[in-house]
């Protein structure tokens, strides 16, 4: 079965810095593994970029949510659509949702404040039916037989954050979140045969003012440091050439392959 990566958004919370709109969309990537259909991180518009790429977003099967940083934390406005539309079509709906701690009582909040106070407990439940997953360092979950998700926390600021570990058939593909160079990215990214990596900070930054994101350089060096494979960077800003970028990796001392995610693209996984 094949397993397939669609970026939906490789950009950062903003957009329009090289010139005016040229732009690319905040965090959102799909990933198609095992039978299932898996939205890593919502930032906003995900519905339509989702339906662009001419994929119905009622096939989705579970979200993974890293941190609770809006660009990466969207969420309400696709469970609304996914209520609606389920209501609308006489069906029910099943997801499951992995994040981080407290994401069911966010949710809930954000959708009872914008809709009707019982909307969460009593009127979304009769079509849309969510079952909650809470984020601990390395507690892994089995999402389908030959697909497991183990979380990492990392790195952020002081958000509550975590990198994904999946394995896949036995192939492993890793997914930073947002993350500064600590030692849980490391093992969340060990062996991986491909790592989609954020590197918010420009080329020039050889030690990011914060630990909360990585430059071009430190996501080779935690590459290498894991023994990663290939490296796709991701959560870019687009200041930097790609030629930039990819000299700021090798670098690093990283010697596996090197490739910038772009809204849209797609990659075989295996």
């Amino acid at each position: 079965m094949t397993t397939q990566l669609t970026i939906l958004g490789s950009g950062t919370t903003v957009s329009s810095l090289v010139r005016p709109f040229d732009f690319r969309h905040p965090a959102g990537y799909l990933l198609q593994a095992a039978g299932k259909n898996i939205l890593l991180d919502c930032s906003e518009g995900i519905r339509a970029r989702l339906e662009h790429i001419q994929f119905d977003y009622f096939q989705l099967d579970a979200v993974c949510i890293t941190h609770f940083h809006p660009d990466h934390f969207n969420l309400d406005s696709l469970l609304q659509s996914l209520f609606v539309r389920a209501k609308r079509g006489g069906v029910t709906k099943k997801l499951t949702i992995y994040g981080p701690p407290k994401i069911a009582e966010h949710l809930a909040d954000f959708l009872n404040r914008k809709n009707d106070p019982d909307f969460w407990s009593l009127i979304m439940p009769k079509v849309l039916h969510l079952e909650f997953f809470e984020f601990s360092d390395q507690q892994p979950y089995q999402l389908a037989p030959g697909l497991r998700l183990c979380p990492y926390a990392v790195a952020h600021g002081n958000m509550d954050a975590y990198a994904l570990r999946f394995v896949i058939d036995n192939k492993i593909f890793a997914y930073s979140g947002d993350s500064g160079v600590c030692a849980g990215l490391v093992a969340a990214a060990k062996s991986a045969e491909f790592f989609l990596c954020e590197a918010a900070y420009d080329s020039s930054d050889e030690i990011p003012p914060v630990t909360s994101h990585l430059s071009p350089r430190l996501a080779g060096k935690v590459a290498q440091n894991a023994g990663a494979k290939k490296l796709l960077l991701t959560h870019y800003t687009g200041l930097d050439s790609p030629t930039m970028m990819q000299e700021a990796v090798r670098k690093s001392g990283f010697a596996g392959d090197i490739e910038l995610a772009t809204d849209f693209a797609r990659f075989q996984l295996n």
